[in-house]
């Protein structure tokens, strides 16, 4: 995404692959022209666009930056969470999340979304444009960062991979392993932890991976209970219906799912 740049009050900062000293510069949103924190994604706290900080990117190997001064030095990848998994109360959070469903809820009235990835570009964008309408004038007490959080979980519910969405955005995830709807890990280096986003149910996570896997022309089912493929972006995917286990209480698959977000360099 093109980002602005305007000078602030610098400071140094040094690739922890390279050692290339680069200084730092704000970044302004493309739309309203707001300043934004040093983050890699932050949501803007005027338009709730999420930017990308470049700033925090090195220029000759494109590894994370790390502060120079002002702080120890720790490798990019230690970071339990970038700015896409702010901090919020158990509350606060199922607040946003309750927030997100209500619109995806009113896009599902307006518009028939099964086949809304194979619109056209200009249908989609209207989609969007009413999404971030609907984000605006939400009448719930919401800061301008937590309307840019609850923007992108919609987004990410209707045109990308849902509560994964963040994850795979998260340059610090190796890999990301889904054992049920309820219980989602992610590997950072030799770090394995739980997370706290979670599918709906079962045949939520499973609409999920038939998104995925769509692009990749192929199928999870009973005729093919497991599926193997490299990824668009150099990733890997590997999902399975759970053996001798082919649906829950409620009549849904039981699946398992393990992606590698993307090929490292």
């Amino acid at each position: 995404m093109a980002t602005a740049l305007r000078d602030h009050e610098p400071e140094s900062r040094r690739c922890p692959n390279c050692a290339e000293v680069i200084q730092e510069q704000a970044i302004l949103c493309r739309f309203c022209q707001s300043g934004l924190s040093s983050q890699h994604f932050y949501p803007c706290p005027s338009c709730a666009e999420m930017v990308r900080n470049e700033a925090s990117i090195c220029r000759s190997c494109h590894n994370d930056l790390e502060p120079i001064r002002g702080q120890k030095h720790q490798p990019a990848n230690a970071s339990k969470k970038n700015s896409e998994s702010l901090s919020f109360s158990n509350a606060r959070q199922k607040l946003l999340t309750e927030r997100a469903r209500r619109i995806i809820e009113l896009i599902y009235r307006e518009v028939d979304t099964t086949y809304l990835l194979e619109y056209d570009t200009e249908v989609q964008e209207k989609v969007r444009a009413r999404v971030r309408e609907l984000v605006r004038f939400d009448p719930s007490a919401l800061t301008m960062m937590e309307r840019g959080l609850v923007l992108q979980m919609a987004l990410d519910e209707l045109f990308g991979f849902s509560v994964l969405g963040p994850l795979l955005r998260d340059r610090s995830v190796d890999e990301i392993y889904v054992h049920s709807h309820e219980h989602i890990f992610v590997r950072r280096g030799e770090q394995m932890e739980k997370v706290t986003e979670k599918f709906n149910d079962e045949n939520h996570l499973l609409h999920c991976i038939e998104r995925i896997l769509h692009p990749l022309d192929a199928k999870l089912n009973s005729d093919t209970p497991t599926v193997s493929r490299q990824t668009l972006n150099g990733g890997w995917i590997f999902a399975a219906l759970k053996p001798n286990c082919d649906e829950n209480s409620n009549g849904a698959p039981i699946v398992i799912l393990q992606m590698t977000p993307r090929r490292r360099p």
